[in-house]
């Protein structure tokens, strides 16, 4: 679906709830307010309830976000900022559930008319937030390396890829927004919040007082146990990310790569040597008449007929360091993958003194020499949180051993840890599985749990597994 699909539905649907308004409750002060309050109300809890379908997965936008700000303001001259956000880090999952419990409830507030006043001034507010995000995101596009968000005389040409954030969020993974369409339509969503405020008795109110209160309640606490229920106590009931049940990762990162191998450069931008505020958009074949007094910038290139998704970046590694996705990828038979995108727990290490035997032969006689010299070597000691070990030792473990004696290879992904503290953690628990390694936000992508268990046949996600929603192994 589309952004203009999307759009398009919810004007529809805020049509017909405008008539009825109108026609049949008549219960209106101005038609053409009723029916942008329906529209803003509608497109606010359609947004809203893609995000609740999986707040971690906001969160984790959020998280970068923070992570932004804290980069931006470090440089500046408010640096003094900086350390908010770090700290504000630690919330993320708080925000993402609070920001949109409340924007589903305003949403509704809006839509019926409840609490004109306050509705307004909410959506006033949280709109200039948006934007501001969202224009933050789209404007990092210009800041290149080695120059700063707020030293703007080092901006230069937009260029998509200096941007970290690349998608809002603001319709979870149900629809993915280039940030300056993000911007544009935070900006025109500014301009109800302006009609709101300057004519909030226009706008219509469906429910009294006494209804007012028990409606917005009743939405608050079902919300938010919505919420809590697709992160909490299971994993999203809709996938909307790439990892989703029935997906063959193998064929599917075929496709994406063949994808890609279509695209071709079309063009350059290019900057003048001399005076490098000057640059120009040319074209391939006009490349060696350019080439002398100005130099490539960036490859002006077709858009791919399929998007890469993290599919394209399912890359694993082995203890070793070697490359082992396709360990994963090319196994034949049914595994369990096990996905941890962070190990819980602290690690300390210690230097122990060890006696090392050291070999070598006598220059003079030829004969075979051994001498002991004392060695200081650094021993990392990882130790769960006791809550989290348990998670894989009452119901993990024995999974997984019920599934090695059924013929299943197990595999265990891994990020946010170093190989030590990760053997030093299976030890613990009593998890025997090959180890794998990778990015954290691939992990944090492939299932809304940790640990999380994905069960395999050869490339192909069958079923995937909140760890409090794990059942028996006799019952897969």
């Amino acid at each position: 679906m589309t952004l203009t699909t999307m759009l398009l539905m919810i004007g529809a649907f805020a049509l017909a709830f405008t008539l009825v308004v109108v026609f049949i409750l008549k219960k209106h002060e101005s038609a053409w307010m009723s029916y942008v309050q329906s529209f803003v109300g509608m497109l606010f809890l359609f947004s809203g309830a893609v995000k609740a379908i999986d707040p971690l997965g906001t969160a984790y936008k959020i998280e970068q976000y923070f992570g932004e700000f804290e980069g931006a303001f470090e440089a500046s001259w408010c640096s003094f900022l900086a350390p908010l956000f770090p700290y504000l880090n630690n919330y993320a999952v708080a925000f993402s559930v609070g920001m949109i419990v409340f924007e589903i409830v305003l949403g509704l507030l809006i839509l019926l008319g409840i609490y004109r006043k306050f509705s307004a001034w909410s959506y006033f507010i949280l709109v200039v937030a948006f934007t501001f995000m969202t224009g933050f995101t789209f404007l990092t596009g210009y800041v290149g390396e080695g120059a700063t968000f707020f030293n703007f005389s080092s901006w230069g040409p937009y260029v998509e890829t200096n941007m970290k954030v690349t998608d809002c969020g603001c319709f979870g993974d149900f629809l993915k927004l280039e940030p300056k369409v993000s911007f544009l339509k935070d900006v025109f969503l500014l301009i109800p919040g302006f009609l709101f405020l300057f004519f909030t008795k226009k706008m219509h109110r469906l429910v009294g007082k006494k209804g007012s209160f028990i409606i917005t309640a009743i939405a608050t606490i079902a919300t938010s146990i919505y919420c809590f229920s697709n992160y909490v106590w299971d994993i999203p009931h809709i996938d909307f990310r790439p990892f989703a049940k029935e997906v063959d990762i193998k064929k599917q990162r075929q496709i994406e790569e063949d994808a890609q191998a279509q695209v071709q450069v079309i063009g350059f931008l290019m900057e003048n040597k001399k005076d490098p505020n000057k640059k120009m958009e040319i074209k391939t074949s006009e490349y060696s008449t350019y080439s002398d007094e100005w130099s490539v910038v960036e490859q002006i290139r077709t858009e791919p007929t399929l998007k890469p998704s993290k599919i394209s970046e399912f890359d694993l590694s082995d203890i070793d360091g070697n490359e082992a996705t396709y360990e994963v990828m090319d196994n034949e038979g049914k595994a369990l993958v096990i996905v941890a995108y962070k190990l819980k727990g602290t690690s300390s290490s210690k230097t122990e003194t060890v006696i090392d035997t050291i070999v070598h032969i006598d220059e003079s006689s030829g004969e075979e020499m051994t001498s002991f010299v004392n060695k200081d070597i650094e021993l990392t000691d990882f130790k769960a949180e006791s809550a989290y070990a348990e998670s894989y030792t009452n119901k993990l473990v024995p999974f997984v051993n019920e599934a090695k004696k059924a013929g299943y290879a197990i595999y265990f992904l891994c990020a946010g840890a170093s190989v030590p503290e990760i053997q030093d953690f299976t030890k613990d628990v009593g998890l025997e599985a090959t180890i794998l390694t990778g990015d954290d936000i691939l992990m944090k992508t492939i299932i809304r749990s940790n640990p999380g268990v994905m069960v395999m046949d050869g490339a192909k996600i069958l079923e995937k597994y909140h760890i409090k929603k794990l059942p028996a192994f006799s019952e897969i």
